[in-house]
């Protein structure tokens, strides 16, 4: 049995990112022309984005993270079932090409990967992705009085910044005891440092609220492992 911590986990099941895409994209004419300035696809070498297949149906952001141990990983995007796909898939950009790759070569190998029972299929996604230029987690630690550290507190500060979706958040150890530790995964680094920005502005001088905000490392990470943790490890 894990930890009574893990119980302190939420994880959010919001919309889907494609899901929003599509409500929000606005029509296009039927007709339109040839991109005749399409670009080549990316090198491989330089590619840090993997796409997923065959996830199971409604697995969550959360539930595919739990199984991601091959590096940080900059963005999720998932891609709900559909009447031609029975399963899910999602696009997993890593901050570094070569975590890309290991995924890639693992899925290839005699093992393969695995979410649970079901065999997951990984390839180098058809566009691409370079490495990240920005912030290289997509993890928040916000520190601050305990009458601020409430999810319903900062999720009015995340409103206020950005579209932004979460992997989870949870309570943290504070060495004082007067104040709390709060950590939020978000689905990428570029919602996590909006909302650092949001936060940042609203608490710009020193104030008796005393909050800070700082970047959190991705259990995601390769060399990282919560001792209190499920294995976030493909199963071999």
């Amino acid at each position: 049995m894990l930890s009574s911590r893990v119980t302190k986990e939420k994880t959010d099941r919001p919309l889907s990112t494609w899901s929003l895409l599509e409500i929000q994209k606005p029509k296009q004419h039927s007709e339109r022309k040839p991109d005749s300035t399409k670009s080549e696809p990316l090198p491989e070498e330089l590619n840090c984005a993997n796409y997923i297949t065959n996830i199971p149906v409604e697995a969550r952001p959360s539930e595919v993270f739990d199984y991601i141990h091959s590096g940080a990983v900059q963005a999720l995007h998932m891609y709900p079932s559909t009447d031609r796909h029975v399963h899910e898939a999602a696009k997993l950009v890593f901050t570094e090409a070569k975590r890309a790759a290991h995924l890639v070569d693992q899925a290839r190998g005699p093992f393969h990967c695995y979410m649970g029972d079901t065999r997951l299929y990984v390839s180098y996604n058809r566009n691409g992705s370079r490495a990240y230029e920005g912030p290289k987690t997509r993890v928040l630690i916000i520190e601050g009085p305990r009458e601020l550290m409430t999810y319903e507190h900062w999720k009015e500060s995340f409103n206020n910044a950005c579209f932004y979706l979460l992997d989870r958040w949870s309570y943290q150890p504070c060495a004082q005891g007067d104040r709390m530790k709060m950590e939020f995964r978000f689905l990428s680094a570029g919602m996590a440092k909006a909302c650092s920005d949001e936060i940042k502005s609203e608490h710009q001088e020193e104030d008796e609220h005393r909050v800070s905000v700082t970047s959190g490392r991705d259990v995601c990470d390769a060399d990282y492992l919560e001792p209190w943790a499920a294995p976030k490890l493909f199963i071999f």
